[in-house]
Parts: C-alpha cells; structure tokens; sequence
C-alpha cells in the first residue's frame, strides 16, 4: 500500500469528523494536491477511490483539491497536480465560499499551464450572462455561479464579481510574474473568444462574417472591462499593480479606459497614483493601437476605444477633482505624470482638439 496507508487513515479522519458535524480539516488530497507532490497526489486519488470520498471534497472555506493544486501550480511552472486531478474526474466548476474556482486560483497564481488545462476542462473565463442575472439568483441553485453552498454540488456566491482576469492582473506586479501574468490573460480572451464563435454558430457570408467578428470583440472588450463590487476593473487592477502585460493585453482587447471605481477613478487614475509609468505607457500605446486598428476595419466598431474615449479618459477627473496626469504629479509620481501627459498632448491633436471642452478638461 505503500503512501496510501496513512493517507487512507486520513480521509476516514476526516469522514468522520464531517459525520459527527466537527469542524473538517482538509483532506488529504488537499494536501497532497497543494505540496506538487505527483506521487504522492496520485496515492491520495487512490485512497479516496477506496474510501469513497467525493474528488471535489471542501474544506471549511469551500475550496476543493483542484483549487488548491491550481493556487500552487505558478511556484512549480506545472500543471501536472492540476492535470492529473482533471484526469481522475475532478469538476473545474466547482466553486469555493467566496465564489472563486480553480480558475481564479490558477490566473491568480500567474501558471498559463494551468490555466490552458482548466480551460479545455470546461472551466468558463468570464460568464457574461451570470453576471447580468447576479441579482436574479436565488439560494441553493447550483453550478458555479450559483447561490449558497451546501455539501452536493453547489458553489459558492461570487458577491466580490471578480474575474480571473482581475486575479491574474492583480497578481501580475509581482517580481517575475508579469510576462506569464499576460500568457494568462490572453488564454482567458482567446476562450472568450472560442466561446462566443461557438454559441454564434458557423460561418456565412462576408456580411455575417463581419457581424461575428465584431460580436466576438465585444464579447472581450466586455470581459476586460468587468468591474468587481467596488467598480474596479482587470484594467484597473493591472495599472495599480505594474502588470506590463496584462494592461498591454487588456487595452488592446478594448478594455472601457473611462470604466470608474467607488473612489470616482478610472484605471488611468489607479496607475498614475501607484506610480506604475511603465505600465501606463504600454496601456495606453495598446490602446491607441486597437482604435486605430479598429477604425481601419470597421468605423462603427464599439469593442476598442476610440480616440475620442482615450483622450476623455486621460482628462477625466476624480472624486478629489483630479486627471491622471494630475494625481500622479500629486503623489510624486513624476514619471507616471510625464507619460500621461504626453499622451494627453498626443490624443488631443489626433482628434483634432475637438475635445476642449470643459467636459473632459
């Protein structure tokens, strides 16, 4: 039996102190799942076969095995916990107390590996249509997006509304994480993408082809702009943090740049107050980029910014009356002022000065 002994002793522990209602520790394959250990996962999912104990088991914060091998996997640049949990029938659905998958570990653990392997499990980057019925829930519906928890196959409510998207630009600041943070984010809008080809069905015509295209871009641009509870976008998550990548990706994705948080302040405003320059220069070049881009292809494409919406997002003001370029200057961020009010100058001549308008300015 080998590993399995003690881990067999573990999950029958563990079985009974959720029998007599005791506070349940994680099992085993929580363990086992967490610590990357192959062998020693694969002796776990062969214990708990025997003993009969559920793949998608939850601790007391309603996390399975699979969120938290997802949640180690970016330490080892591995998906193999991940991958062999799938493999043995885990569900990627499944949802932890605060609504959060394994997906959103994953993103969050900037592991692209990971991320790509949920994805083809069935695990959904951004659901449009649950966030549009948030307020039409109601307690005990189950799946991943449903009410609250209970110990059969329900998940838990998603009432912070965060994405992956914000998971993995969050996290995409850190040191050595910023270029995998962005591997993340584009495999998040490819599915995005994939997802709305599918349910559009087959090509047509070039007139169809075109109303597709620019569906999908819309469905992006809406998956990059998805504020959480407190209005804050992946957008404004990835300029606070410095994700190069991420913001690039967001931005040229059509991320809404004008999009607010509860403190009055748009995602311009989020970087110029942490400083990031770098950042904000990549965002806002991506961004110019995708209107250009866009206008070339279509000029009533509404899934990128438009030059007008970029230069209005670089003068708008916050709840303390302040632009970017201000708030940055404000903070003694005096890089991150120098880019933004460059990039101003720059969009105020492509539109033409159109925008002197004391709307914006």
């Amino acid at each position: 039996m080998g590993l399995r002994v003690p881990i067999l002793l573990g999950h029958l522990q563990t079985q009974r102190a959720k029998a007599e209602g005791g506070f349940v520790a994680p099992t085993p394959l929580h363990a086992a799942a967490a610590s990357g250990d192959l062998e020693k996962l694969q002796a776990a999912i062969d214990a708990a076969a025997l003993v009969g104990v559920d793949l998608d088991a939850r601790d007391a914060f309603g996390a399975t095995a699979l969120f938290a091998a997802a949640a180690s996997s970016g330490a080892a640049r591995s998906s193999g916990a991940v991958s062999l949990l799938l493999a043995a029938g885990a569900d990627p659905r499944v949802a932890a107390d605060d609504g959060r998958t394994a997906l959103h570990a994953a993103a969050r653990a900037c592991c692209p590996e990971s991320v790509e392997a949920l994805l083809k499990a069935g695990a959904e980057a951004f659901d449009a249509s649950a966030r549009r019925g948030e307020s039409s829930r109601d307690d005990g519906s189950g799946g991943s997006g449903g009410g609250g928890r209970d110990d059969g196959d329900g998940g838990g409510n998603n009432d912070s509304l965060r994405t992956p998207f914000h998971e993995a630009a969050a996290a995409g600041g850190a040191p050595g994480t910023s270029e995998r943070a962005g591997e993340v984010t584009e495999l998040l809008l490819d599915a995005v993408a994939r997802s709305c080809r599918s349910s559009g069905g087959g090509g047509g015509d070039g007139d169809a082809d075109v109303a597709a295209q620019a569906k999908t871009s819309e469905a992006k641009a809406e998956a990059a702009s998805a504020g959480d509870r407190f209005g804050r976008t992946p957008l404004h998550e990835a300029l606070s943090a410095g994700a190069l990548h991420c913001a690039r990706a967001l931005a040229a994705a059509g991320a809404d740049l004008s999009a607010r948080a509860w403190d009055g302040g748009n995602a311009l405003h989020a970087g110029a107050a942490a400083g990031k320059s770098a950042a904000l220069a990549a965002c806002l070049e991506a961004a110019a980029a995708a209107s250009s881009s866009s206008s070339t292809r279509s000029p009533s494409s509404t899934s990128s910014p438009s030059l007008i919406a970029i230069a209005a997002a670089l003068g708008a003001r916050d709840a303390s009356g302040k632009t970017p370029a201000e708030a940055a200057a404000a903070a003694g961020k005096r890089e991150a002022a120098a880019v933004l009010k460059k990039a101003r100058g720059e969009e105020v001549r492509r539109v033409g000065g159109k925008l002197r308008d004391e709307r914006f300015f």
